[in-house]
């Protein structure tokens, strides 16, 4: 879904470009840890620490990377 006019979304853009590239990286960076404390609080009654840290590989990176990252783990 994109509920943005093309001239608000070029703006928007020209406003990433302008904050210089060491900016864009600190905002990525917000941004990730951000979304990692959402979902590390999502999880907090999970009791095993294992299934918790497939559970978290899982909303971050996708099923398929977590199942192959955990496929040799007993949860």
């Amino acid at each position: 879904m994109n509920d943005t006019t093309p001239e608000i979304e070029r703006l928007q853009y020209q406003m990433m470009r302008d904050l210089g590239s060491t900016r864009r990286i600190e905002l990525a960076c917000e941004m990730y840890m951000a979304a990692r404390q959402s979902i590390l609080l999502s999880l907090s009654s999970v009791s095993s620490d294992v299934e918790r840290r497939k559970l978290f590989v899982e909303k971050m990176y996708g099923v398929e990377f977590s199942n192959q990252l955990f496929s040799e783990v007993e949860i």
